[in-house]
């Protein structure tokens, strides 16, 4: 290689690398200005966009005229959704930025109002309250795990509409891997009929929600251990360990009713999302 042939080689290479940053620049100058609009758009905090990006980050290649805004106005239209609203579902669930509404999330919303029978705002009030439920398969996931559900506890379908009115999450749940080892389970130990086990999930839904193994086998097995009322299992199922233990060895930890293993309450508020065995689309 001569001379000129060198030089011509080193200005090529030169180019190429200034073409290359200026591009980058240009993909990061793009990104940020998407990412501004995004921001202003849903009154994010620069906390919330960093967690939006970094939950999502093909989001900084989505162009916000484009797909974006539309995909929001959307959604947002479709379930007549505050600003606060909005907020909190992308919050919640950022991978909403890149479903195509028109192919994924209309039908499905459209199959699950059907299938439960909802106005448009308790479907709001669902998608708000477990906003996953965008992302899931309504076939392969959502269809499935309701069918079961309702069969297994001999649920109208007024009452599975009520159970998921109040506790929208149990959508996330695997119903084979969770949710039927869970009622089995508590059925058993605590020696409920069917008729008890559904009044008592009905009565409090977000019992569905609460860890077989690390809250309802560690509690009956200190029942059973302190002679105390199986009830209580149900009764404190919203106190925390230290509260239920303290409970269980001497009688202290707080209020809650105890009564026989078929007449206790199901009183408290639950922490959903305790071993929820969710996922996204197609999970068995």
């Amino acid at each position: 290689i001569g001379p000129e042939d060198g030089e011509a080689w080193v200005f090529a290479a030169m180019d190429s690398t200034l073409r290359a940053a200026r591009d980058a620049v240009n993909s990061a100058e793009f990104s940020a200005a998407n990412c501004e609009l995004l921001r202003a758009r849903l009154g994010l905090s620069e906390g919330e966009l960093r967690r939006v990006v970094v939950a999502y980050p093909t989001v900084l290649g989505y162009s916000y005229e484009d797909n974006l805004a539309p995909s929001l106005a959307a959604l947002q239209q479709r379930l007549s959704l505050s600003e606060s609203q909005l907020r909190r579902v992308v919050i919640a669930q950022p991978q909403v930025l890149g479903y195509s509404y028109d192919a994924n999330v209309a039908p499905s919303l459209s199959k699950l109002q059907r299938r439960l029978q909802l106005c448009d705002e308790e479907l709001a009030r669902v998608v708000v309250g477990q906003p996953a439920v965008l992302s899931y398969s309504f076939e392969a996931k959502i269809e499935p795990a309701l069918a079961k559900l309702q069969a297994r506890l001999e649920l109208s379908a007024s009452s599975l509409r009520r159970l998921v009115l109040l506790y929208p999450a149990v959508l996330g749940y695997s119903y084979d891997a969770n949710l039927a080892p869970k009622l089995q389970y508590l059925q058993e130990a605590l020696e409920l009929s069917p008729n008890e086990l559904r009044a008592k999930v009905l009565m409090m839904p977000a019992l569905l929600g609460y860890s077989l193994e690390r809250r309802y086998r560690p509690r009956v097995a200190l029942c059973r251990a302190h002679d105390k009322p199986l009830s209580a299992v149900l009764s404190r199922i919203s106190r925390s360990h230290r509260e239920f233990e303290a409970w269980a060895t001497d009688g202290r930890g707080g209020g809650g009713s105890g009564g026989s293993s078929r007449g206790g309450g199901g009183g408290g508020s639950a922490r959903g999302g305790e071993g929820s065995g969710g996922a996204r689309r197609g999970e068995g």
